[in-house]
């Protein structure tokens, strides 16, 4: 654990959470709770991470909130949760809330065109890179393939998403592990925003990521609330500490169960 913003209060931010107030707890999904696997759909929870969320959410004064790129489609099976929560996916365009209320931000008939261009260019230079498709968007997955083949495409699919992003009124954003071409506009900074409207002024606010995207809802908390990198090792961020997985990680939701 490292502190990397000495000017944040931890202390007065601890003492909140100590506190009886209402407190709201962001959590990203893949590299934050769940270690990365070549194979998505094996992507689990670090264990005992979904019996620590159960206890804080049985606790009524934290509302927490899954925010992540997955589809939510995708994402609820592998969370493993008894408590029902609030979910964001696709980086912001999907919204569900616990009561299973669904919300979709829909996009434009050329971004859908321009998405289905994007991956017959990227499975036309190689057919094994993986799309995944999203409501709204499409992530390339390099994991899996040799380091010398992706360094052959990288650059080539790059500048054949950016052709498609610029034709289509799309953006293509980096993560760990491949690119994704997606409608703008929308991010998990867009999400953090929208649920932090609805929370009184005095609420103690955590976000946990890991991603160049979760980049976006530190931003978006600066002043507000404490922002975690959760990562192997530490990297340029707007976040107030870093946590490594899974120790420190769960040391930090066993002090916020309690």
């Amino acid at each position: 654990m490292r502190i990397l913003n000495v000017k944040f209060d931890f202390n007065s931010f601890y003492k909140a959470l100590d506190g009886k107030g209402s407190k709201l707890l962001f959590l990203d999904y893949d590299g934050t709770l769940a270690p990365f696997n070549v194979e998505p759909k094996l992507a689990f929870p670090y264990p005992g991470v979904p019996e620590i969320l159960d206890e804080i959410i049985k606790n009524s004064s934290t509302r927490v909130v899954i925010i992540s790129g997955r589809a939510i489609q995708d994402l609820q099976p592998l969370l493993g949760l008894e408590g029902k929560v609030e979910m964001w996916g696709t980086h912001g365009r999907e919204r569900q809330l616990p009561d299973g209320t669904y919300q979709l931000a829909d996009i434009t008939a050329e971004q859908k065109r321009g998405l289905g261009v994007g991956i017959a260019k990227v499975l036309a230079l190689d057919p094994h890179v993986r799309a995944e498709p999203k409501p709204g968007a499409v992530a390339f997955h390099w994991s899996g393939l040799k380091t010398s083949r992706v360094l052959q495409i990288k650059e080539q699919m790059t500048a054949e998403l950016e052709q498609s992003a610029q034709d289509h009124q799309l953006v293509v954003k980096t993560f760990d592990g491949g690119l994704e071409l997606i409608a703008p506009d929308l991010d998990k900074g867009t999400a953090v925003r929208e649920v932090v409207k609805e929370v009184n002024p005095d609420t103690t606010i955590a976000y946990l990521g890991d991603d160049l995207t979760d980049e976006d809802a530190f931003r978006e908390l600066k002043y507000k609330g404490l922002s975690v990198l959760v990562a192997g090792s530490v990297r340029g961020t707007r976040a107030e500490l870093w946590l490594q997985p899974p120790e420190e990680l769960i040391w930090f939701l066993e002090k916020w169960k309690e």
